[in-house]
């Protein structure tokens, strides 16, 4: 089963959890549905974009007697560049007013009734039968996988949200900029009760800032985490200011790879570079929080511990490599420059 956006939309999650415990089949998330559900449920496989799957939940899904689309709208984000392959045959898309089913196409059938529908015909299937690797043993990076710092190591992105998957907080709002923070955060399982918030429809950049805001101002009670790219923070950072002003105490990582990461693995050209800041001295001009500076495993621990322990806006700035980023996103690189005949 593959559950995505417009269960959100239109508050169709308890439906759609009902319709799990009565089937016991595995599911897995769009980029567009990621948080649909807890990443906890023993059902979730991880998330499904494609060619840029993992390749269990790949496999799992591609290879399916039967699959079911919950709300999912295939989007180049959501399909991994459009490079899902669903037999069309063994599938069946429930949208929010029509089924399709293999080539026929049921109108005016709402998307709540169908799942009703569903859960009261399902049998269960039998767990030892169903081999389900759920996503708490296998998301790339994950609080239940081991993490051991090496004080002097320079910070990597992939050690950076291995860390963080340990950092999170039940019920925390977690944000992620398009690009290396969008594409890492996807692979990264989050605690019971988050939610996720992405620009994962237009992939806009710059979006992140104000969204911090304004998560931020809607729910000022829960943990609030954004991850942002140096570039797409040039675009919108005058917005820290107003977070500051607003005594909002998110807790901010500014990753600074020096330019456009996403852009230099689609083609890396001089006009993909920045004027360097000094990101972390922003907080001090603004106004209010802590700002720190981090370049090795060691220094993202004293980072950690200060931002757990302080009553106020934490602006982690950190360095990595201009080329640091995960495989999905260097695949989704090498794809667009071949549509853009940039290869």
């Amino acid at each position: 089963m593959i559950a995505d956006v417009e269960l959100i939309r239109f508050k169709l999650q308890k439906e759609f959890t009902a319709f799990l415990e009565a089937s016991g089949f595995p599911y897995a998330t769009m980029m567009l549905g990621k948080t649909i559900l807890s990443e906890q449920h023993p059902q979730f496989i991880g998330l499904f974009e494609g060619d840029r799957s993992r390749e269990y939940v790949k496999t799992r899904i591609e290879n399916a007697d039967c699959i079911i689309q919950f709300g999912a709208l295939m989007t180049d984000f959501n399909t991994g560049g459009f490079s899902t392959n669903l037999d069309e045959s063994k599938t069946i898309c429930a949208n929010i007013n029509t089924v399709k089913i293999k080539h026929h196409l049921f109108e005016n059938v709402y998307l709540g009734d169908f799942i009703h529908g569903l859960t009261e015909k399902i049998s269960r299937g039998e767990t030892d039968t169903l081999d389900i690797q759920c996503a708490t043993e296998a998301c790339t990076h994950r609080h239940t996988a081991p993490y051991v710092p090496d004080p002097l190591k320079p910070i990597t992105i992939k050690r950076l949200f291995d860390r963080v998957s340990h950092f999170l907080k039940n019920n925390s709002v977690v944000i992620a900029e398009t690009g290396v923070s969008l594409f890492s955060a996807a692979e990264m399982l989050m605690p019971e009760g988050a939610q996720f918030i992405g620009q994962t429809f237009y992939g806009s950049i710059g979006y992140t800032v104000g969204a911090t805001l304004g998560a931020g101002m809607a729910a000022p009670e829960r943990p609030l985490v954004l991850f942002v790219g140096d570039g797409s923070f040039q675009v919108t950072c005058q917005d820290l200011s107003t977070i500051i002003r607003q005594n909002l105490k998110p807790i901010i990582f500014l990753l600074n790879n020096e330019g456009y990461t996403i852009e230099r693995v689609i083609s890396d050209q001089t006009y993909n570079d920045l004027q360097p800041w000094k990101y972390h001295k922003l907080v001090e001009i603004f106004g209010g929080g802590i700002g720190l500076d981090v370049r090795t495993e060691g220094e993202l621990e004293d980072a950690l511990k200060t931002a757990e322990t302080s009553d106020t806006l934490v602006f982690i700035e950190i360095h990595t490599g201009k080329l640091d980023c995960p495989d999905s996103l260097r695949s989704a690189g090498k794809a667009m420059a071949k549509i853009n005949q940039l290869d």
